[in-house]
């Protein structure tokens, strides 16, 4: 499986459209031997999806809320050789929002935990349908001194307490796996960030915290 194109593995800087520099200055910026830049909304906005479902799904998981790639950012692809440093994150912190890392098998995994989730959930609405459905048959029939043997047998409260939950633990258990996967999407400086310091654009654990923010 390739991404962003011909690429199996990369890096990722999302930038503040109006600041982003030419393709010549990140390359020089960053170490790498190409830089590829993309609208946010653009033709590779699934790339972006896959990290977007981690961070949303963690600051779920939180409490906290995410606030996707906007049309005003633009997502810089490196090579998977590139690098920065703190002062890398000094010197464009206004500008830089986000820095994070990608390949296909990572790609796949977030993609694949992603589906299930989604999967899982329209399922799970299913047991309140067949309720609300049941409920409808009583009520449509009975105006007419009719009666359904089977819907009446229902015990919409019984079913519930038995059936209700069923898959919940499971989807839970698949969203922790999906958020464990921040630290795989999270690209660290080549340097650690001094202690002193903090900037928006921290990353991990920082980052999920600046969109609960937001």
């Amino acid at each position: 499986m390739e991404i962003f194109g011909n690429k199996t593995d990369v890096r990722i800087v999302i930038f503040s459209a109006e600041h982003t520099p030419s393709p010549g200055k990140l390359k020089k910026l960053f170490s790498s031997p190409y830089a590829l830049v993309y609208k946010g909304h653009g033709s590779y906005r699934c790339m972006m999806q896959a990290i977007e479902s981690v961070l949303r799904t963690e600051a779920e998981l939180q409490g906290g809320t995410f606030e996707k790639c906007s049309y005003g950012e633009n997502i810089v692809v490196l090579d998977a050789s590139a690098s920065y440093n703190v002062f890398t994150v000094l010197a464009h912190s206004q500008h830089i929002i986000a820095y994070y890392q990608l390949n296909s098998n990572l790609y796949k995994r977030i993609g694949d935990l992603a589906s299930a989730i989604e999967k899982l959930k329209w399922r799970l609405r299913a047991c309140d349908d067949f309720v609300r459905a049941v409920e409808f048959i009583r009520d449509t029939i009975r105006p007419f001194g009719e009666k359904d043997s089977v819907a009446e047998s229902l015990n919409a409260e019984a079913f519930q307490a038995q059936w209700g939950k069923c898959g919940q633990a499971g989807l839970l258990a698949l969203k922790r796996q999906l958020a464990a996967e921040l630290p795989s999407i999270s690209w660290q400086p080549s340097t650690p960030m001094p202690k002193k310091v903090t900037t928006t654009n921290d990353i991990a654990t920082d980052q999920t915290d600046s969109r609960k923010a937001a």
